[in-house]
């Protein structure tokens, strides 16, 4: 049995896009046991956390 590690997509802080154009900071990850793994988010400039699908959201253009 091979175990994989696998980079982390983005670092915490990190501005990131969703798909409907709001601007989202990045915390953490989780795993969902039916969703799989889960960007915990939160939305900028608030203090709201938000749990989001990595297929919905990229690095902001600005901070590439």
């Amino acid at each position: 049995m091979t175990t994989t590690i696998t980079k982390p997509k983005f670092k915490k802080g990190d501005v990131l896009l969703s798909r409907d154009n709001k601007v989202l900071q990045y915390v953490g990850e989780f795993d969902h046991p039916e969703l799989g793994k889960i960007a915990e988010v939160r939305i900028y400039r608030t203090n709201r956390h938000k749990g989001i699908r990595f297929e919905d959201v990229q690095l902001h253009p600005f901070f590439k």
